[in-house]
């Protein structure tokens, strides 16, 4: 059977399923006018989110100049510093080993002018509470618990921090009491029933019926911002992210931010590179909408709550922390959706679970790619051993090919004779297997790409001497040169021609070139795989494998 007649029944019956999928399936779910939790809308569209974006924030006047005092708080390998300015984290650090040592990377720092930049800001409608007090601190076996309590003439807000000591989430439990009474007159035209008198007793007077009274109505905001390492080498667009309709996690960048809602999400929050701040439970449904706000190239996820007309409390829960798949599964196995690493991304993640593996026992993750190639090339051997010995007998056919030509150059019928009983005596060579191998490395290549690019385990890991970062570039080209060196190496081994010889060697070349400004990391993995490749070359020579 012709492929081509596997392929067109194949792609007819794809047309068809898909029609019918559109024609029947394809607009259920969500009726006119109805939303999902999670679903995103555009406010613009949306009868239930078409309320306009709530971005302004103001705060009690004569709060303003309020002083700043700062309380700490020890969570999971980090320090939260709460300001009595807002209730609010003024600073967030994590401990982590850098270069070898045990250091610090922020991703909260104080905000300075722009107060909205403080972690957890909450705020309402009109001007919100800025000056708050610290009630009460308590440290408990699983949580350090901190409580303040802040009010403008309109309403009283009571913010609760529990910081967890085991994992990296913070508890905010949230109660806002409106203080505001609207007096609501009796509707009209209903008149209050008395009782009827006893025969032989007069009848009594009726009290005057009090009018109806409730709170004003409030609404609060809470501004959760998206972490930022300040690091002039981490060259970082922050992106919201929001759990869909389709319990998948959204990555949002900016162009899809503006006037984008989503309704009630489960999970919504902020990432960079190599940390995640963002709500993972609301067991209380607070949140009705969430959308973010830009303001001064800083990213901030807003969770807008319910009105209220009376006291209520909630109690939301946030992941602040690192993105490492083992402290992300801890506090929900979806957040691991935020480790994207592409198309190869089960690739990159085995890449990055061997290294870690072997980091275990040499304590260098730069040896633990040394090791890794080494790996590789030891399961890659049978592959390339075949291809030496193939590229070699391709070459012995072409050169007796070649003679054949010269020697018969003069007598086209016996140069097809003899061609024909060469290659019946030697049989058709079967191609590609270089390339094979080279194709069966690029996945390895990209995953080790994408897991020194994003993953936090690898930032700022030092190898030797001059590299302190093989997250970053070589700063001075070392490792590109002895790339380009090892592919230079590789021509003037290779058997061949002159021409064959140079443009391996330009090869090499463009390829030192490239490598000049990729991570230190994937240019050690290249030039130790390059070296690796020589040395086998000479053992497959020498013991005539």
């Amino acid at each position: 059977m012709k492929l081509q007649e596997l392929l067109v029944p194949a792609a007819l019956a794809f047309l068809v399923m898909w029609g019918m999928n559109q024609l029947f399936f394809g607009r259920q779910g969500t009726a006119p006018g109805e939303v999902k939790p999670g679903q995103r809308v555009q406010v613009a569209e949306s009868a239930e989110v078409q309320r306009p974006l709530k971005m302004e924030i103001d705060f009690v006047d004569s709060q303003l100049a309020a002083p700043n005092v700062l309380s700490q708080a020890a969570g999971y390998q980090s320090t939260y510093t709460f300001s009595t300015c807002g209730a609010a984290v003024d600073k967030l650090m994590f401990r982590r080993m850098l270069g070898g040592r045990e250091a610090e990377l922020a991703t909260i720092t104080p905000p300075g002018v722009a107060r909205e930049t403080r972690g957890f800001l909450v705020v309402f409608d009109g001007p919100s509470p800025l000056a708050y007090t610290l009630q009460q601190r308590r440290d408990e076996p699983e949580a350090s618990v901190l409580v303040f309590v802040g009010e403008s003439p309109e309403v009283r807000v009571t913010k609760e921090y529990w910081v967890s000591k085991s994992r990296y989430t913070i508890d905010l439990v949230l109660t806002i009491e409106p203080l505001l009474q609207a007096p609501v007159a009796p509707a009209a035209g209903l008149v209050a029933e008395k009782d009827t008198p006893a025969p032989g007793k007069p009848e009594q007077a009726l009290a005057p019926v009090a009018p109806v009274t409730a709170g004003v109505p409030v609404q609060a905001r809470i501004f959760v911002p998206a972490p930022n390492i300040l690091d002039d080498r981490v060259r970082d667009i922050p992106t919201g992210i929001a759990l869909g309709v389709n319990q998948k996690i959204e990555k949002v960048t900016h162009k899809n931010m503006p006037q984008a809602a989503w309704v009630a999400p489960e999970i919504f929050g902020a990432e960079n590179r190599y940390f995640l701040h963002t709500l993972v439970k609301d067991a209380d449904g607070f949140v009705k909408r969430g959308y973010f706000h830009t303001s001064d190239k800083n990213l901030f996820a807003v969770l807008e709550g319910p009105v209220v007309t009376k006291k209520t409390t909630w109690r939301l829960s946030f992941y602040c922390g690192p993105k490492e798949s083992k402290d992300l599964a801890a506090v929900d196995v979806r957040l691991e959706a935020v480790l994207d690493y592409g198309w190869f991304s089960p690739i990159a993640k085995l890449t990055l679970y061997l290294l870690d593996f072997l980091n275990g026992y040499v304590h260098n993750y730069g040896w633990a790619i040394v090791l890794l190639t080494l790996l590789i090339r030891l399961l890659m051997f049978p592959f390339t051993k075949n291809s030496d010995k193939s590229m070699q007998k391709g070459r012995d056919m072409a050169r007796k090919l070649k003679h054949l030509d010269e020697r018969y150059a003069n007598d086209p019928e016996r140069l097809a004779i003899e061609r024909q009983e060469l290659i019946k005596k030697h049989g058709i060579l079967p191609g590609g297997m270089g390339c094979l191998t080279m194709l069966l490395q690029i996945p390895v290549f990209i995953g080790l790409s994408a897991a020194l690019r994003n993953s936090i385990e690898l930032y700022r890991a030092p190898f030797v001497f001059w590299i302190t970062d093989l997250s970053e570039a070589d700063p001075y080209y070392i490792l590109p040169l002895l790339v380009g060196v090892s592919f230079m190496l590789n021509a003037f081994m290779a058997p061949g021609d002159a021409r064959q010889r140079l443009i391996m060697f330009i090869v090499g070349l463009v390829f030192a070139a490239i490598m000049a400004n990729m991570s230190a990391g994937l240019a050690l993995y290249i030039c130790v795989s390059s070296f690796l490749g020589i040395a086998q070359t000479k053992l497959v020579k020498a013991f005539k494998w």
